[in-house]
Parts: structure tokens; sequence; C-alpha cells
């Protein structure tokens, strides 16, 4: 089964487990410290949100494509929860994070909203496979 590293706040985790569980297994992580610990283990993928330790996905995901044991691994940078990103911003994001050399930044709050939870998770797991 392939590992995906979740980094980010509880309540983001819970989501993204909701999500992606039990189609994948999850190593989750809340702190930038536990996450690059983490990276000394096999991950298959990862999948950072936007306000991972005090907003450090793009610290995490500089580091991660940094790294030459880790900048083959395929990058999710996320909008998990409501307010952890205005709208607005949702595209400067974005394309930060695609120059940083993510693989992709989705924003799963707003598909939820949209188009329900199981579509929403559906197409997130759609994202994990594609990438995997």
């Amino acid at each position: 089964m392939k590992k995906i590293l979740v980094a980010g706040k509880k309540q983001a985790q819970e989501i993204l487990r909701n999500a992606l569980e039990p189609e994948f297994n999850l190593t989750v992580c809340d702190s930038m410290e536990q996450a690059k610990l983490e990276l000394c283990r096999p991950v298959n993928l990862i999948v950072c949100t936007v306000l991972f330790d005090g907003s450090r996905m793009f610290e995490f995901l500089r580091h991660v494509k940094s790294m030459p044991g880790t900048q083959t691994i395929p990058f999710v940078g996320a909008r998990a929860i409501k307010g952890a990103l205005p709208l607005h911003e949702f595209d400067t994001a974005r394309t930060a994070a695609k120059l940083l050399g993510a693989d992709e930044f989705v924003d799963l709050c707003s598909w939820i909203e949209d188009m329900g939870e199981q579509q929403a998770f559906e197409r997130m797991r759609g994202t994990v496979r594609r990438l995997l």
C-alpha cells in the first residue's frame, strides 16, 4: 500500500484522513521537525496543507525539493479547511507552490462546498492516484 505523508493542523489531518483512507496508508504530522523525521522513511507522496506548522507549507516544500533523497516525491499543497487561505489568494499560492516544485495544489475545502464530501474526496483520491 502506498504511504502518504500528511502534514497539517489536526482539523485538516482529519479531513484528509476521511478523504484518503483506507485506500492509502497515511502518516500524519503537525510539525516541521516531525515531518522531516518522517522523510527518513519511505514516502510515496506528500500532502501538505497551507496552515501546516504555523503556515510553513512553502518552507517544507522548499526543503523537500532541495534534498536529493526526497526531491522526486510528488508534493500536493492543499487548502483543506475554510479560512486557511482566502479564496482570492488561492491562485497566487498555487502559482508560488508550482514554481517551488509542487506537483499539484488543490482546494479541497471548495470542492467539498461545491460538490459534497463524497465527490470531493473521490476527486482528491483521483489526484493522488494520478501522481503515484
